[in-house]
């Protein structure tokens, strides 16, 4: 539970090694590099490393999208939320950095996928022709000689749902021009498809005109030169012959999907590669050297150093131990890390705060338990949880995000065990005999039932909450005391300390008397007498020994207008803890509920059985994934609000190592087959 400890190191290198010291470092992957280009000019890249490396980003991420929109993958719910990607081992990589086939790829994946767009679009326009000249496939006219005429015009118009009406509604059209209605089938009803309008030439520009009032727009027949039906069996190979080349393209590229993982894996190498060059532009240089500052863990510089002085003699290398503002970096042990999760959700702590992932940890997965509490849905969620993590196993973030949630399904387990809750009342003798085991084990388990000591759980759940600020302020008092400030530590923090949990025991023995022993009634009416003069003494403080402005300010602070907690701030935090209970009722209701709905097709002769049992299984999977949507964030709610409000500083700039990374593929020491 700590953020790790950093040493900022100073590099001064010859301009004639700045290249190879770069890569050097971002071989090594320890360093976070820190901008000092400010300092003086930045040493560049050299412009054809930077426009070689963009371009093969860009054809890298072409291809992916020409491989994408020519086989769109289907997600499915899982992988929505944890994205399928392909493993490879470290020798892998190797080898494909070695065979260097990336650009021959991309230039036949690019010529193919043109190809196969332009046959797609020259195929929809051939069958729209067809479809468009069918019709006509009756008149035995060749078009050439259409053409040909010298007096007379013949054109052929779309219908578009117009009829023949239209055009006969001019009397000039009607006196001057004969109109041929071309008809065709649509779904077994006849419908009219068009006209043939012949006209003498020398009224061809105002015949137009009045085609042109009517709406009508031509069929574009214009290259077409036989007969209807020679042009139609001519579209007809043409559409074979589309249909055969895109079949054959698309054989060819699915062929070439084979290498998506190579693709991926060389977008993510060349990424790397533009991520190495883009370091020097952090690097300031003179005319003869060049100055480099980077932030190292501790406990790894003395290696670094030692290393890089026997690879770079010439250099001239600095140590500062205690570095201001240096990166974040958490540093928990493996059973704490997956709840860095959750603190990462909200920010990363400032440097020199104290790293409350242990504490958020603890907390989450018991409010979680309290939510979520039941039996076979928590045993349920550890067992899901478990087969993740193990299908998963190279993805190091899910396995931690499935960690997680397999505590915080443990714990759901236990509370649900102790209040008699397993997938509602399905472990009782209306659904199961009554000696049964999972009858008998309800029984000796079970320590309260909510639903019927329903003041007891609220009773519970506020201790709880209670517990928890008295948890938050007592972190507030740690960092101030780690700070020297030992004036608000004292006054501002431990005095609330002492009050919260001394008033709730006073303000229990005001409404149940007689239900604490006299003894610690007695000792805490003391401990609040002394909290509120600590409390006040810190308002006198505040107001620089001023005695009237020093009771003012006592008052403040004891509202919570000033000092950083107050009685106004304990009852609405406290008592925000009770959706706890109301999310642990809730998901034992729904559940009693649903096997009550399930229970009524038991009557049914042969079948019934059946149907209860599929209605029981389906409507508590339902329950499940309902309800632990509300279990995870209103815990997490309590955490952000209530608790980090009263300790919690964010702001800090996560550590990142120059060093290659990959976020298409995972990178593992052996790939499993």
């Amino acid at each position: 539970m700590a953020i790790e400890k950093f040493h900022l190191l100073r590099f001064v290198v010859p301009k004639n090694e700045v290249n190879f010291f770069r890569n050097t470092l971002y071989e090594k992957g320890f360093l976070h590099l820190r901008n000092v280009s400010s300092l003086s000019k930045p040493v560049l890249p050299t412009p054809d490393e930077i426009s070689w490396l963009e371009e093969d980003i860009r054809k890298a991420s072409e291809v992916l999208s020409i491989f994408e929109a020519f086989h769109p993958d289907k997600k499915t719910f899982v992988e929505n939320f944890i994205p399928k990607k392909p493993i490879f081992s470290q020798k892998e990589i190797q080898k494909v950095r070695e065979k260097q086939v990336f650009q021959e790829t991309y230039s036949e994946v690019v010529s193919l996928w043109n190809h196969l767009k332009k046959a797609k679009d020259d195929l929809v326009k051939m069958k729209q022709l067809h479809s468009q000249l069918l019709p006509f496939s009756s008149f035995s006219f060749s078009f050439s000689d259409c053409k040909e005429y010298h007096r007379t015009k013949v054109v052929f118009l779309q219908a578009e749902g117009r009829k023949l009406e239209d055009l006969e509604q001019f009397e000039f059209l009607r006196t001057h021009a004969v109109i041929v209605p071309v008809r065709t089938l649509h779904q077994k009803k006849e419908v009219l498809h068009g006209f043939i309008v012949i006209y003498p030439t020398s009224l061809q520009e105002k015949i137009r005109v009045y085609l042109h009032r009517a709406g009508f727009k031509e069929y574009p027949f214009h290259s077409f030169v036989h007969s209807p039906n020679q042009e139609l069996d001519t579209l007809q190979q043409r559409i074979y012959q589309l249909t055969e080349d895109i079949q054959k393209w698309e054989d060819i590229l699915e062929e070439y999907r084979k290498q998506l993982p190579h693709m991926l894996l060389w977008k993510d190498v060349s990424i790397n590669k533009a991520i190495r060059a883009e370091g020097m532009k952090k690097f300031a240089q003179t005319n003869n050297v060049a100055y480099i500052e980077g932030y190292i863990p501790s406990d790894q510089s003395n290696v670094l150093v030692q290393s890089l002085e026997e690879e770079f003699p010439t250099i001239y290398i600095d140590i500062v131990n205690e570095p201001t503002n240096p990166p974040v970096k958490l540093k928990n042990h493996r059973f704490i890390q997956p709840f860095e999760f959750l603190v990462r959700m909200y920010g990363l702590p400032r440097f020199g705060l104290i790293d409350p992932t242990a504490l958020v940890g603890i907390v989450f997965i018991v409010l979680f338990g309290v939510a979520f509490a039941d039996g076979l849905y928590g045993l349920s969620m550890m067992l899901l949880c478990a087969y993740s993590m193990k299908k998963y196993w190279y993805d190091k973030g899910t396995v931690s995000f499935f960690q997680m949630f397999f505590w915080a399904g443990f714990f759901a387990f236990l509370f649900g065990a102790f209040t008699e809750s397993w997938a509602g009342d399905l472990f009782t003798i209306s659904y199961l005999p009554a000696n049964s085991f999972f009858v008998n084990l309800k029984s000796f388990v079970g320590v309260m039932n909510p639903s019927e000591s329903f003041i007891a759980l609220m009773v519970g759940v506020i201790y709880i909450g209670a517990f928890l600020q008295c948890t938050a302020i007592l972190m507030s008092f740690l960092q101030r005391w780690k700070e020297k400030q030992y004036a608000e530590a004292f006054f501002n923090n431990l005095s609330w300390i002492l009050f919260i949990p001394s008033a709730v025991i006073v303000a229990g023995q005001f409404l149940s008397p007689g239900y604490y022993p006299v003894p610690l009634v007695q000792y805490s009416q003391w401990l609040c007498l002394l909290s509120l003069l600590m409390i006040f003494a810190g308002g006198m403080i505040q107001s620089r020994n001023n005695i009237f402005k020093g009771i003012i300010k006592g008052f403040l602070n004891m509202y919570g207008i000033q000092s950083s907690y107050g009685v106004a701030t304990l009852l609405g935090d406290v008592l925000s803890y009770l959706r706890l209970a109301a999310l642990m009722i809730a998901t034992s209701s729904m559940a009693m509920s649903f096997n009550l709905i399930a229970s009524m097709f038991k009557s049914i002769p042969y079948v019934g059985v059946f149907i209860m049992i599929f209605m029981i299984l389906f409507l508590n999977v339902f329950n499940f994934l309902l309800n632990i949507i509300g279990s995870f964030v209103h815990p997490v709610r309590l955490l952000f609000y209530e608790m980090f409000g009263r300790f919690y500083e964010d702001g800090g700039v996560e550590y990142h190592s120059y060093s290659q990374k990959f976020s298409n593929v995972f990178v593992v020491k052996e790939a499993k087959r």
